[in-house]
């Protein structure tokens, strides 16, 4: 029998770095980091052999360290094929921001004090190809700079914005918006201000205004998509601006549910219930509609099954709800 070599470690071609946009904001301390990591081959393709684990990994202090486990094809990367790694933001790389140390099978990452808020990839270079490792650092969980410049000043916070010339004389309030670090696609975002009906509020997702006005101290966001949010939310009287928060966070899709059923019996399920319409797909057909769902596969082997529950009965019009099911069809027992 002949051995197969791993890819991942024979071959010396080098990889260019492609450039990842994603958004970042202002400079923290310290905070949370979502990492998600998915394999990349050297043609650009997915290298389904090389896998990093964990896939999420959360940091919610400057001074934590995590080991992420490389592999491929279930071996142990070499440190010596980790060929190096970049941080990436729009076309700049911003490797101060996080520390990596390569090992044999793994990678420690931990943030650092330059750690900027926001959405990045983190590129690591192998053999054969890179994984693509994102990185997401919400500002609602980094404490302002300013903080650690009156901490080791012995003052208050307000008295170093004084002295620095950056308060204001306005009846304003400190606002900070802690966003979960993940939402499912079609899911609701809920946020409620104090009211106030003399002052205006603006709310907006990814740079576009979704609402404001007068008294429009509440908003509710349906995520359309998978993909990273940023929220940016301004309160004013008069014309000033006397609050103002950004928070951030990722949106994906929910994870396929595994179900088991027999070949040639009928099967069923109900969809979620609140929603009026309800579409459910087979392999990508439309087979049904309505909440509850009755089926017959009538082979072997492995199906995809979607339900999408839209049209709420109640609450923010637009929010769905999508369901997989990773369907494996088996020979039904005999009798």
């Amino acid at each position: 029998m002949g051995h197969r070599t791993s890819a991942c470690f024979n071959n010396d071609r080098a990889r260019a770095w492609a450039d990842r946009a994603a958004g970042c904001g202002r400079r923290g301390a310290c905070g949370i980091l979502l990492i998600v990591a998915v394999g990349v081959a050297n043609d650009g393709a997915h290298a389904a052999g090389l896998l990093a684990e964990p896939s999420i990994v959360t940091f919610t202090s400057q001074d934590q360290t995590v080991a992420v486990t490389l592999t491929c094809d279930g071996t142990p990367l070499p440190a010596d094929s980790i060929r190096g790694t970049r941080l990436l933001v729009g076309q700049h790389d911003y490797d101060e921001m996080i520390r990596v140390v390569k090992a044999d099978g793994s990678l420690t990452i931990t943030p650092t004090r330059f750690l900027e808020v926001g959405t990045y990839e983190l590129e690591i270079g192998a053999a054969a190809g890179r994984t693509i490792v994102k990185v997401y650092a919400p500002l609602s969980d980094l404490p302002d700079t300013l903080q650690e410049r009156a901490d080791a000043a012995g003052v208050s916070l307000e008295e170093l914005r004084r002295l620095l010339g950056l308060s204001t004389e306005l009846p304003g309030k400190t606002v900070r918006i802690k966003l979960p670090p993940v939402y499912y696609e079609g899911q609701v975002m809920t946020l409620r201000m104090p009211p106030s009906a003399d002052r205006h509020f603006m709310w907006a997702v990814n740079g576009e205004v979704v609402t404001e006005g007068k008294g429009r101290n509440e908003f509710a966001y349906v995520f359309p998509k998978p993909g990273n949010y940023v929220l940016t939310y301004s309160e004013k009287a008069g014309g000033a601006t006397v609050a103002s928060a950004v928070a951030s966070t990722t949106v994906t899709t929910m994870p396929p549910l595994a179900w088991e059923v027999p070949v040639n019996v009928e099967v069923s399920v109900d969809g979620p219930e609140g929603f009026t319409e309800y579409l459910w797909h087979v392999d990508g057909e439309l087979v049904a509609t309505g909440r509850s769902f009755k089926h017959t596969f009538s082979k072997t082997g492995q199906a995809n099954l979607e339900c999408l529950a839209s049209e709420p009965k109640a609450g923010p019009p637009g929010h769905f709800i999508r369901v997989v099911y990773g369907v494996s069809v088996v020979a039904s027992p005999s009798r």
